[in-house]
């Protein structure tokens, strides 16, 4: 016969898996848990993060929704039900809960920002400039601050031809996550859209060291190259950047979707 207590600790299991990056593994021990007693609301919400790794958004939801069912005041599940409404690219379900999150928790940066994102999907850029914005205001009062609302309206602004903008608000991006490529790569761009080709160059050259198979910083900086008049490497960046893409195609046409 089973340990009384044995439905518990494979629960804590599955959560440990899930802490380690192991999905797969994790809903295995959920399952023989479940096989014992019903779930709670805890673990149906770290099973959905589980099919989340595994981007299986339409299983996540369906148990966040379960999860959220037995315990509505769970801001956090609900911020992850709002992740993956926009993944799935539902954005106004995206929106009822991002906006229910902040009915809960009003100072909740994560859920303004990405309302912000939803709204931008929508081409609501003037209200998603309102929810970047607002999600900067509570991350200055905040105890730890999230380079990530500063990251989406400096993109959002440099995308608007605005990129004077954008640059302090990448700058703070990048003072908060040094080792972040997107941000570095915004910064240079907004930099190289000015034509302060020096400013941008150390920028340009981060992101490509933080990620060096995303061809985007390869080909912005192959540009910078050409227009400083350094041929060779702006041929060498340039190079990379469509093998870089050519690699992705080919993968891309030999992988199903799994959504």
């Amino acid at each position: 016969a089973a340990h009384p207590r044995s439905d518990d600790a494979l629960y804590l299991l599955g959560y440990v898996r899930f802490r380690q990056d192991q999905p797969k593994e994790s809903l295995a021990m959920f399952t023989r848990a479940a096989e014992m007693k019903g779930p709670e609301a805890g673990d149906l919400k770290i099973a959905a993060l589980d099919y989340v790794l595994l981007n299986d958004y339409t299983s996540a939801a369906r148990y966040l929704e379960q999860s959220l069912q037995m315990n509505p005041g769970d801001t956090e599940a609900r911020y992850h039900l709002g992740r993956v409404r926009y993944q799935q690219n539902q954005f106004d379900a995206a929106i009822a809960a991002f906006d229910e999150v902040l009915r809960q928790d009003p100072a909740n940066v994560r859920a303004e920002d990405n309302l912000g994102l939803c709204l931008e999907a929508k081409n609501r850029t003037e209200v998603a400039l309102a929810a970047y914005q607002k999600a900067i205001e509570l991350d200055k009062v905040a105890s730890v601050h999230n380079e990530q609302p500063y990251l989406n309206l400096g993109k959002l602004l440099n995308t608007l031809d605005r990129a004077q903008e954008a640059i302090l608000l990448l700058s703070q991006a990048v003072a908060i996550a040094p080792q972040s490529p997107v941000a570095e790569y915004e910064l240079g761009r907004s930099q190289f859209l000015l034509g302060q080709f020096g400013d941008a160059l150390p920028h340009l050259q981060r992101a490509v060291k933080l990620d060096p198979r995303n061809s985007a910083p390869h080909y912005l900086l192959g540009r910078l190259y050409k227009r400083t008049g350094k041929t060779a490497e702006a041929a060498a960046e340039f190079k990379l950047t469509e093998d870089l893409m050519r690699a992705r195609a080919t993968q891309s046409g030999g992988m199903t979707s799994r959504r």
